[in-house]
């Protein structure tokens, strides 16, 4: 599922976690919401833009590759245990 998304600035405050990644295959800037699968698409266009996004929101690179899976497949029940593998592979 995509569903356009234009506001860099879509937050936490508003939506709950949002998590700013680049697409995997197409390699475009997508926006992922905490709990919902698929994703959005976002003007981000840089990775250092992404990344800032994501630091103020104090998500960590494990958080935002867990994110990445849940989405894939709606599995967001599993997101601790899937944080807590990312994590074990980024060491």
């Amino acid at each position: 599922m995509t569903t356009t998304h234009t506001d860099p600035t879509w937050t936490a405050a508003v939506t709950g976690r949002v998590y700013y990644a680049q697409h995997p295959t197409t390699g475009e800037f997508i926006a992922i919401r905490h709990n919902e699968p698929g994703y959005y698409a976002s003007t981000v266009y840089t990775q250092d833009h992404a990344d800032t996004l994501n630091q103020r929101q104090g998500i960590t690179p494990a958080e935002l590759d867990a994110a990445i899976v849940c989405s894939m497949f709606d599995n967001w029940r599993d997101f601790a245990k899937i944080t807590a593998r990312m994590e074990d592979r980024q060491q």
